[in-house]
């Protein structure tokens, strides 16, 4: 379902454009963050990609959880359809209208 969700998406919505898109701005954080790790000593270098890495994806992972946290409560907030569950909303529409 998730696949087919993401093809119709892509099919009408297209890509977005570069200074929109978010796998452009994690290359040009880690281009950014990586640029003087040859410099180091290799285990030095390695251990500092990680932390910069990891510190991207905690970035990423804190930023979709405030999304999923601003999404759930929209229903708290009456945003949602009648008798659904805000995790539900997108999936409930044949229950909103009785």
């Amino acid at each position: 379902m998730a696949v087919i969700l993401a093809l119709l998406l892509d099919w009408f919505f297209r890509e977005p454009p570069a200074r929109l898109h978010p796998v452009v701005w994690m290359g040009t954080y880690l281009k950014t963050v990586g640029s003087n790790l040859t410099a180091n000593p290799p285990i030095k270098a390695f251990l500092l990609g990680g932390f910069y890495w990891l510190l991207g994806c905690g970035a990423v992972v804190g930023v979709y959880a405030g999304l999923e946290a601003l999404i759930t409560r929209a229903g708290e907030w009456g945003w949602g359809h009648p008798g659904c569950s805000p995790a539900q909303t997108p999936f409930c529409l044949s229950n909103a209208s009785g």
